[in-house]
């Protein structure tokens, strides 16, 4: 029993680091203009806190449709007008008119 503890405890600090890598990873690849590759990770660490990053890299590369699935991540964690208001922008870029998904 207490070596199934200790493994739980393994466990959970190993995907702390696993998402703190995978953020730090995401922050690289935005510098390196890896949009794609950045959002994908910040969507595995479940990470909206360089969002304003994001969006602006995103949207200079016209990334929308990744932009798009990143908000949506960036929406449930940070409930931010910002966030908002560049969700329903990236959806129009992609023509995809998600709305019925906000409350006005």
């Amino acid at each position: 029993m207490v070596r199934i503890q200790k493994s739980q405890v393994i466990e959970e600090k190993c995907k702390k680091a696993l998402v703190s890598v995978r953020s730090q990873l995401g922050k690289a690849q935005l510098q390196k203009g890896m949009v794609k590759e950045a959002i994908d990770s910040f969507i595995k660490a479940n990470d909206p806190t360089d969002y304003m990053a994001v969006v602006l890299t995103a949207s200079e590369t016209s990334h929308w449709e990744d932009l798009v699935r990143y908000l949506q991540m960036a929406r449930k964690k940070a409930r931010d007008t910002f966030v908002e208001s560049e969700l329903i922008y990236a959806f129009a870029k992609t023509s995809r008119y998600g709305l019925d998904n906000f409350s006005f």
